[in-house]
């Protein structure tokens, strides 16, 4: 009775399963999205149930997943069924909880409906190739990937002081170039990097906002940046932007931290910090010497 209790507690929802992801080298599973009902449902029976944890509490935290294979053998197996199964993503479907055998629930799943289209081979690592093409979303905005023809927008963002001010120094045409290179080369490695963003309603070049990764006291913390052009600050578009990355980042990705790297004398980024969630949790060195406060947020 209490099983069913705790299961009862989380009502049926809709998910679908986007993109494959792998624990090491010898498990491949499909992410859910949203995962917070997947959190819920685990968190309900686990506080039924305080006794029996998640894996015999072998792992601090439980990640969302539903396991397509494991296997120790170095065959390609699993390499094989995840191409296969890219073909169908995403798959599409509603989730009903009901009480099975022992102290775990299971979700019943309808027919899922496949409707990905055909994956045309794999992009930079196994991760990338999962969630190549997709994007942050949110009201007013749109992003997309970088490409040489930014140059131009790019060039004039980050070679303008205003926005440069907690820099070093504006950037030049070739530091330009090089910043979309960069996020290329993100976008193939990680599947992630700065997108560009643009106003929905008239298509105007906006600045850039995303995810990307960055070492921070001989740590890698995953970062959401942002940078406005000026004309259009002061309307919330970076704080939006950036909840769209916080987003993606937590249900696309599955990232359990998110972080922020913020001058300690620009307020304005740390206003957008705060606003998704954010909180300072030490005053540190980048990765150049410079003073920054870390701000993040965990889930």
């Amino acid at each position: 009775e209490a099983l069913a209790a705790a299961v009862a507690s989380v009502t049926a929802f809709d998910c679908e399963f986007p993109r494959t992801r792998w624990f090491g080298d010898r498990v491949v599973w499909l992410a859910p999205r949203p995962a917070d009902p997947f959190r819920a449902l685990t968190g309900a029976v686990s506080a039924a149930f305080p006794g029996f944890l998640p894996y015999d509490g072998a792992h601090d935290e439980v990640v969302p997943h539903l396991t397509v294979g494991i296997s120790d053998a170095s065959d390609g197996a699993l390499q094989a069924a995840e191409e296969s199964l890219l073909t169908e993503l995403p798959i599409r479907t509603r989730g009903t909880c009901r009480a099975a055998g022992g102290c775990w629930p299971s979700c019943r799943w309808p027919r899922a409906e496949g409707r990905g289209p055909r994956a045309e081979g794999r992009r930079g690592l196994a991760g990338a190739a999962s969630i190549a093409g997709m994007l942050p979303e949110s009201a007013r905005l749109q992003f997309r990937e970088m490409s040489p023809d930014d140059l131009d927008d790019m060039a004039a963002l980050l070679g303008d002081p205003e926005v440069m001010t907690y820099y070093p120094a504006p950037r030049s045409r070739a530091e330009a170039r090089q910043w979309i290179d960069w996020n290329r080369g993100l976008y193939d490695s990680r599947g992630h990097g700065l997108w560009i963003i643009s106003v929905t309603a008239s298509g105007e070049f906006a600045g850039d906002c995303g995810l990307t990764p960055q070492l921070i006291d001989g740590r890698e913390e995953l970062e959401v940046g942002y940078h406005v052009r000026p004309a259009l600050q002061g309307q919330g578009y970076a704080t939006e932007a950036a909840a769209a990355c916080r987003d993606f980042a937590r249900d696309v990705l599955g990232a359990r931290r998110l972080t922020a790297i913020i001058h300690p004398d620009n307020r304005p980024s740390q206003r957008v910090a705060e606003k998704i969630g954010l909180t300072p949790e030490k005053r540190t060195r980048d990765r150049t010497g410079k003073d920054v406060v870390l701000y993040a947020a965990e889930w």
